[in-house]
């Protein structure tokens, strides 16, 4: 349902051999923008997001996911994970200290956001790393959505889920299915 801006490379992906994920570059402004109404009735107080990323430019910061004026799951600069959220004066940064997106590498990266139990828990290739707990209201917006803005490296497997994937979910996600494939 998403749109292709400005030709990212469609490139076997890691997940699996039918998997195709797409490649960024920042610099040509490429990324999938999809409809923001088909989120309009998601409740954002209880998602996980889930991705597999391979940052190819270190130092600047790269945006997985964005929804305008509401929420940003990024990378930033020095491999660092946060979700952003944006109200109406501020952007609202929480970051993992324990998620590490190393430059050139596959990495399978998952965030869950509970608002009943005030958590954010942080994944890295199906581990729990870090909980913050806070409370992370997004406003709702009909904005649309982008995968990829800002973002040098290739994408693949960008799932958002309404609720909270448990443990061994988010750990069999994390799992390429065919151990001989090779992207």
């Amino acid at each position: 349902n998403g749109v292709i801006v400005n030709n990212p490379i469609r490139k076997l992906g890691k997940y699996d051999i039918n998997s195709i994920g797409l490649v960024f570059d920042a610099s040509q402004n490429q990324y999938v923008q999809i409809p923001g109404a088909l989120y309009d009735n998601i409740n954002f107080d209880m998602l996980t997001f889930t991705a597999w990323v391979k940052v190819s430019n270190n130092g600047t910061t790269k945006t997985i996911l964005k929804k305008e004026n509401s929420l940003e799951w990024v990378i930033k600069g020095d491999g660092k994970l946060q979700i952003i959220k944006y109200d109406a004066t501020t952007p609202i940064v929480h970051e993992s200290t324990q998620v590490l997106v190393v430059n050139t590498q596959w990495t399978h990266i998952t965030v869950t956001i509970d608002n009943f139990n005030e958590l954010i828990t942080f994944y890295q290739n199906g581990v729990q790393k870090e909980t913050l707990s806070v409370v992370v209201e997004f406003p709702k917006t009909s904005t649309d959505l982008y995968i990829g803005s800002e973002f040098t490296g290739e994408i693949d497997n960008v799932h958002i889920y309404e609720g909270i994937l448990d443990n061994d979910s988010i750990a069999k996600l994390s799992v390429v299915p065919d151990i001989l494939y090779t992207p």
